[in-house]
């Protein structure tokens, strides 16, 4: 939710109509003005500026008094890619903000399944003392690395600079590994920005996802990016309806997915084609957590495949697709290959 709003600049109201007035109230005017011009330095007055400031003065920042260093709002929203994010939850909204406590708070939420990231950023001064508050809002909590802390409900806290934050993550897999990635991105991007990781002492410089100095680059020239792909043209409607045994939707594209889905009336189905970064990040986070892959010779650069998804490297260029159905998952292991070799065809 946004910050505490920010107080209005204090307005100087205009004094009194400088008219001739008689008797004693003029006798008492001139001499409240003598006594003005005595106090002030150099025995002159100032008058005020239009904006209520007395002229030769700078106007004090909203917010704050002269010399106020106060960072500068985050915006969670900023804190992770579409492509960090897809991995975990499939297709979703883009990112979004949302409701709970926090200086910023942004719901990145697949449609389909429900399935969700939040990242919620407290504001300065929430964790003053360098620690988390000693009880959560959402019960017993466990220790987790670089001072994260893990609550239930798929919720991770830690400490940045002096603000105690979360990531919520709802997904189907483990939640606290990935949870802990995502830590480290924000962690680092808000180091960027100037503001501390709030990593425990005895990590050097600011890599919050590894704890280690990021290694010297030594390239010279940065590798041509690949070429963008449509995701929508590496799979028909036709493929992908065979794959899942069941008529489906038209595709919908969000960025660098490309998702097809059962109707309501039909069975539970879902084809997802990821390409790009997002792709190869799904398959480094499930290797994290200990899923079983082999490998598919004769298939792009490098091919490999789980129970429910298969991944294609080729010429730079990463593509997974993922097959969610309710059936036992071996029956859709030789579909999936040849699938990967048709896709690994048209890349």
């Amino acid at each position: 939710m946004p910050g505490p709003r920010v107080g209005a600049a204090r307005r100087t109201h205009p004094g009194p109509p400088r008219q001739l007035l008689s008797g004693l109230f003029g006798l008492t005017t001139a001499l409240l003005v003598v006594t003005a011009a005595a106090c002030s330095p150099g025995g002159t007055t100032q008058p005020a500026d239009p904006g209520g400031q007395p002229a030769g003065s700078a106007s004090q920042p909203a917010g704050g008094q002269p010399g106020d260093e106060s960072p500068p709002p985050v915006d969670a929203c900023t804190l992770l890619t579409a492509d960090e994010v897809t991995p975990i939850i499939g297709a979703h909204d883009g990112g979004g903000p949302g409701d709970g406590l926090g200086e910023s708070v942004c719901v990145w939420e697949n449609p389909d399944t429900y399935h969700s990231v939040t990242v919620s950023i407290g504001s300065p001064g929430t964790a003053a003392s360098g620690e988390l508050p000693a009880e959560s809002a959402y019960g017993e909590t466990e220790p987790g690395p670089d001072g994260i802390r893990f609550a239930p409900g798929g919720f991770a806290e830690f400490i940045v600079d002096d603000r105690a934050c979360e990531v919520q993550v709802v997904a189907p897999d483990d939640d606290r590994d990935v949870a802990v990635e995502l830590i480290g991105l924000i962690r680092s991007r808000m180091s960027t920005a100037g503001t501390s990781t709030g990593l425990p002492t005895g990590f050097p410089d600011d890599s919050a996802a590894t704890g280690q100095a990021p290694p010297a680059s030594t390239e010279t020239d940065p590798p041509a990016a690949p070429a963008v792909i449509n995701p929508c043209d590496l799979v028909t409607q036709q493929e992908a309806e065979q794959l899942a045994g069941t008529p489906l939707d038209a595709p919908r594209q969000v960025e660098a997915t490309c998702t097809f889905t059962s109707p309501p009336t039909g069975p539970t189905a879902q084809v997802e084609v990821f390409v790009g970064p997002g792709a190869k990040k799904m398959l480094d986070i499930n290797r994290e957590l200990g899923h079983e892959f082999r490998e598919l010779p004769g298939v792009g650069d490098e091919a490999y495949a789980e129970d429910d998804s298969v991944y294609v490297h080729i010429s730079g260029q990463w593509v997974s697709i993922r097959l969610v159905r309710l059936n036992d998952p071996a029956e859709n292991r030789q579909a999936l290959e040849d699938l990967a070799r048709v896709v690994a065809g048209r890349l």
